[in-house]
């Protein structure tokens, strides 16, 4: 439950932090020309492949980085699928902050990434929120790439570690339904404590800028 929680929370952040530079980054200098639309295509072609496809080369290179056997090589790998995710989203999100309220922000002496950090994040931060809430769930459920990255029980995350009630003769039905509850709480829990900013941010994604 830790290695689950440390390997999410993780892959979260730091997918979110970068998102956010790139999408607004995108939607403030590239939205609606040939690079921006480039970009958004190169985002969706990341989906056309399966995790399971995936699976061999990722264990090949976080290998060839010593990173095997890592809750770090785990959360690069989920940060290679989970940022064009989270930045694709948040390129919607974006586009509905008003450009004539940053422009009157910058006649006022203010930054770049003061604009951005002050104004452009506190409007889109429903949006962030549903995108992070998105990611974490991704992270959390995820199991191919974990089974393949990790053989140590000590940094096994809870998808990969309920397989040790699965057994060759038997399947202990008990300790199973005990532990599928315990990676089923943290996400509900989770979801009815920012349920408003998640529909809020799916809301407002949805309008055009």
């Amino acid at each position: 439950l830790l290695n689950s929680l440390a390997v999410a929370l993780s892959a979260t952040l730091i997918a979110i932090a970068i998102a956010s530079l790139a999408a607004y980054g995108i939607v403030r200098y590239f939205d609606r020309t040939r690079k921006g639309k480039a970009m958004t295509r190169v985002l969706i072609l990341t989906y056309m492949f399966p995790t399971i496809l995936l699976a061999i080369p990722y264990s090949v290179i976080i290998g060839s980085l010593g990173l095997s056997n890592t809750k770090l090589g785990l959360v690069l790998t989920y940060l290679s699928f989970s940022t064009p995710f989270a930045v694709w989203m948040l390129i919607g999100f974006f586009r509905t902050v008003p450009r004539e309220v940053e422009e009157a922000a910058m006649v006022d002496g203010a930054s770049h990434f003061r604009v951005f950090y002050n104004i452009a994040l506190p409007i889109a931060a429903p949006g962030v929120v549903a995108t992070a809430i998105y990611t974490f769930i991704n992270a959390w459920n995820e199991y191919t790439v974990a089974l393949t990255l990790i053989s140590t029980d000590t940094f096994k995350p809870l998808t990969v570690g309920i397989n040790i009630f699965n057994g060759y003769n038997m399947i202990e039905w008990q300790y199973l339904f005990a532990a599928s509850l315990y990676a089923i709480v943290p996400v509900v829990i989770l979801f009815v404590g920012i349920e408003k900013n998640l529909v809020g941010g799916l809301t407002s994604g949805g309008v055009k800028g």
